[in-house]
């Protein structure tokens, strides 16, 4: 007997053979960006494509400028709503975004209950802000990491930001150099005494800038902004000392010039710190390029001057404002001794000692003579010689060369440390990076730092083994991290109260959606050419207490549709037109069993 089975296909469930299937969306937000980086307009495009595979509809995607993203973010008036709302409210739903960190993390106001302005998140957590006030307190190194690995966590559970990547950069280097610690270098802080050249004793710095400022006193070695002080920054990490510096195994603060301080702490009671001191001792065996000791008189009169207005310091305004009052906060104990009085508690108390020194007896008359005035005057001028550039680093000033954009450093015969053999480091400014980047071919030049921003592809390392040979490619993490912010105010994916379930834990499960909707991996390899880390918190590595131990959000569909579904919601896989006739397929294999139980019966 022959059984034909025919199967009507409702044209509501056909499916064109091939064509993408499409996940019904539960509910659709709004996606706000910035025009300014290519790289970042292109991933926030690709995960715009991902969203609706997990059943997040994107209904706009606003790619801006900061003169329209900020007034819906973190300026926002506050004259609608006392909170920053959803996207159609005026607010935004979800921002793209990049954050630049110092190597000290600092994370104050980011992320902590009562800020409004960099909390555009407003995410409220009361075990983050006591762990985050703990973290502020404590300045015992291991405590304090500690510290920071239990802030990350919570922002890698609560996911006010979610991380999409933290950016790497490099310098190329020629294969005889070698001492380099790029990371450190980029924050000016390197130490130029291990600098090594293999094929004599001259290294060459090529650097895209131009020469601005003069002294130390316009110069931070850390946390500047000015790219126009960039070049300075270079040359200054060599030739001015300071009490403290980074190490190189795990870039904590260590004794230079000093020989070692003691952080005395003063309390409110016996509990909660009120400010706190630095007892400094100092290295009997430093000395400044002209041989004169190092003394304590020098060390107050330095950071007198950094933090003068008059004497046109760039620091002033800055980190040391903030924790001394006036000159009065720095003591003279005796010659080798000298405290430091904070007005407030620091948990990097060391960064506060990492500032260049001058000898008093050198620049004290030059400025009794000329004024504050001639600390703009370039060195080797008529007024200021080498005075004002007298210091205690590993180098000493040998010609400054305004015109040509040249300076050339020697060796500090009064340096107390040890030296890896140069004798002169010249820094040059050759601003065309193809041009730079023919001089290291012809190795002319020995590095090229991050500011050239090369992209890997533009030079063919991988099928010229002669060209590799020539130079290393060296990479470091830029402390720069590119994320996702959430309005935690928005009713879906921030307070959760319009979720089918109705809690904030559903709120945080479409968090979770949504970063294991992100193809990391994906974006850095096809994006950026494989030059990033795939993002875990908001926290990049290079940070004194980033958190190794925490592994990324996978790249998982399924388990994203998995948390979209926690969260109350019903995903609808629609069938393709193969799976439907599997179905009717089975279901005449159903009809013809039962045809033949009826017959037997």
């Amino acid at each position: 007997m022959l059984i034909i089975c025919f199967v009507t296909i409702s044209p509501a469930l056909a499916c064109n053979e091939g064509a993408e299937l499409e996940i019904q969306q539960m509910f659709s937000i709004a996606l706000l960006s910035p025009n300014t980086d290519n790289a970042r307009n292109q991933w926030a495009v690709l995960i715009q494509k991902q969203l609706p595979k997990i059943g997040i509809g994107v209904y706009l995607h606003e790619s801006t400028g900061w003169d329209n993203i900020a007034p819906r973010s973190w300026s926002y008036p506050l004259i609608d709503y006392d909170y920053i709302p959803t996207y159609a409210e005026g607010g935004y739903d979800i921002l793209f975004i990049g954050r630049n960190w110092g190597m000290d993390f600092n994370p104050t106001g980011i992320y902590d209950t009562g800020w409004f302005g960099d909390n555009y998140y407003q995410y409220i957590n009361p075990n983050y802000d006591n762990k985050l006030n703990e973290y502020l307190t404590t300045y015992d190194p291991d405590e304090r990491d500690q510290l920071a690995y239990e802030l990350q966590a919570i922002l890698y559970e609560d996911l006010p930001a979610i991380s999409i990547l933290y950016e790497s950069s490099f310098f190329l280097v020629d294969s005889n150099i070698s001492g380099f610690n790029p990371l450190l270098n980029n924050v000016r802080c390197d130490h130029s005494e291990n600098w090594n050249s293999s094929a004599g004793t001259d290294l060459v710095y090529c650097n895209k800038y131009d020469l601005n400022s003069y002294t130390a006193f316009q110069l931070e070695k850390e946390n500047f902004d000015d790219t126009h002080q960039n070049f300075d920054h270079l040359w200054a990490q060599c030739v001015y000392g300071s009490l403290y510096q980074r190490n190189l195994t795990d870039n904590r603060w260590e004794p230079s010039i000093a020989k070692n301080a003691t952080v005395i702490p003063h309390y409110y009671d016996s509990e909660y710190i009120r400010n706190m001191s630095i007892v400094v001792d100092i290295d009997p065996e430093a000395k400044f390029s002209n041989g004169d000791p190092v003394l304590a008189e020098d060390i107050k009169y330095s950071y007198d001057l950094h933090l003068s207005s008059s004497a046109h310091s760039s620091t002033y305004g800055h980190l040391l404002v903030e924790y001394f009052s006036s000159n009065e906060s720095f003591v003279v104990i005796d010659s080798d001794t000298v405290q430091f009085n904070l007005n407030n508690v620091y948990n990097f108390p060391f960064s506060l000692l990492s500032y260049g020194l001058i000898d008093k007896s050198t620049v004290e008359p030059i400025i009794s003579t000329y004024g504050y005035e001639v600390l703009l005057e370039a060195p080797f001028s008529d007024n200021t010689s080498d005075s004002l550039v007298t210091s205690c680093g590993p180098f000493k000033l040998d010609s400054y060369n305004v015109t040509e954009n040249k300076v050339v450093l020697t060796n500090n015969e009064y340096w107390f440390g040890q030296t890896q053999g140069l004798n002169n480091i010249t820094f040059v400014s050759i601003p065309d990076k193809l041009e730079a980047f023919n001089l290291l071919l012809g190795r002319q030049v020995d590095v090229l730092d991050e500011n050239y921003n090369f992209q890997y592809s533009e030079f063919p390392v991988d099928d010229n083994s002669e060209l590799l040979g020539s130079f290393d490619v060296i990479f470091f993490p830029s402390l720069t991290h590119q994320e996702i912010g959430i309005n935690m105010k928005h009713p879906v994916i921030g307070t959760g109260e319009l979720t089918p379930v109705g809690t904030a834990e559903s709120a945080k499960d479409l968090r979770r959606s949504i970063s294991h909707a992100i193809p990391r991996g994906d974006i850095i390899d096809d994006i950026l050419g494989g030059i990033g880390v795939e993002g875990v918190t908001p926290i990049p590595p290079g940070c004194i207490g980033f958190d190794s131990s925490l592994d990324p959000y996978a790249y998982d569909l399924d388990l994203a549709i998995a948390y979209t579904e926690y969260a109350g919601y019903v995903i609808m896989v629609p069938c393709t037109t193969t799976d439907l006739l599997l179905i009717s397929a089975l279901l005449c294999l159903v009809s013809i069993v039962i045809i033949f139980r009826k017959k037997r019966k």
